[in-house]
């Protein structure tokens, strides 16, 4: 269950990633919004399997795909907090016991 629910705030925080981050053409610096939505998805559709399937591999997919859009979304300044967030998550994501 309480996989069930870091699953489903991990999905919120994504949420909250399209209104705040703005367009690719961010003057910030590197915050491209495109790379976010392929990486959004990726991590979307690897949690969704591994909600579904509770295996290590999947697990272990789930977790890079979480690592590769944090890497991203710390081009956006506006993601500081989703960021945070989800490196909690990604810190209680047991891979050896799923």
């Amino acid at each position: 269950m309480k996989k069930k629910k870091l699953f489903i705030i991990t999905f919120m925080l994504i949420s909250l990633n399209y209104v705040s981050c703005g367009d690719s053409d961010d003057p910030q610096g590197g915050c491209d919004t495109n790379d976010l939505a392929a990486l959004s998805a990726e991590f979307s559709r690897t949690g969704q399997e591994y909600l579904n399937d509770r295996t290590e591999a999947k697990c272990l997919a789930y977790r890079e795909a979480l690592n590769n859009f944090i890497k991203e979304a710390e081009d956006c300044p506006a993601q500081e907090l989703q960021i945070a967030e989800l490196k909690k998550i990604l810190n209680e994501l047991d891979c050896t016991n799923p």
